[in-house]
């Protein structure tokens, strides 16, 4: 029995010791160095990197933090101007005269698994906000916004348009979903903010 116990003891010692030979001691001198990447958690939207960021004032930042603490309540009961404030210079604006046609156009049922033709998809998308919620400013930011198709690097004003975006979401179709992303594209641009703040 003696003989039995210390057997089990030396097999045991020998399992760990050769775990230990494989596995090693912990030494991290293998290791190679994490090199964090430059993208926010929230939506994967690459933040700017300092070479790429532009100069910056103040004034800029105030601006910023004023849409950032915007509520959705807020952001539902802004005016025509507040929206028009959220478009920069290269912002594909949709015209009157586009609205109307959008309005009266027919939608056929099933438009949205007609798979031939994305453009007249695209356009049937569209056709279906403004017949659904009329020509208010929310409607216009999303489709205009949806024309834009953006990618890159998230600049200040771009991540104070995707909140706008998603505000305007959660307008036209109020929902705990719609409320998280809300949620989230504040998020991003609260890290824009911060990552501007360091900058300057």
């Amino acid at each position: 029995m003696k003989n039995g116990f210390i057997l089990s003891n030396f097999f045991y010692l020998t399992a760990i010791l050769s775990l230990l030979l494989c596995f090693g001691c912990g030494d991290t001198e293998d290791e190679q160095e994490v090199i964090k990447p430059n993208y926010n958690t929230f939506d994967e939207y690459p933040l700017q990197s300092d070479d790429q960021l532009p100069q910056l004032t103040d004034i800029d930042l105030k601006d910023a933090e004023q849409w950032l603490h915007l509520t959705l309540k807020d952001w539902g009961n802004l005016k025509d101007e507040d929206w028009e404030k959220l478009k920069d210079k290269d912002w594909i604006r949709v015209t009157d005269a586009e609205v109307k046609e959008l309005m009266n156009l027919n939608v056929p049922p099933g438009w949205a698994f007609d798979g031939a033709d994305e453009a007249l998809r695209k356009k049937h998308r569209e056709a279906k906000f403004f017949q659904q919620f009329g020509d208010i400013p929310q409607v216009r930011y999303i489709v205009e916004s949806n024309r834009m198709r953006r990618g890159g690097i998230v600049t200040l004003e771009r991540a104070i348009q995707v909140v706008a975006k998603s505000a305007a979401m959660y307008f036209l179709f109020p929902g705990p979903g719609n409320q998280q992303a809300f949620e989230t594209t504040r998020n991003l641009l609260q890290a824009t903010i911060e990552q501007e703040e360091r900058w300057l």
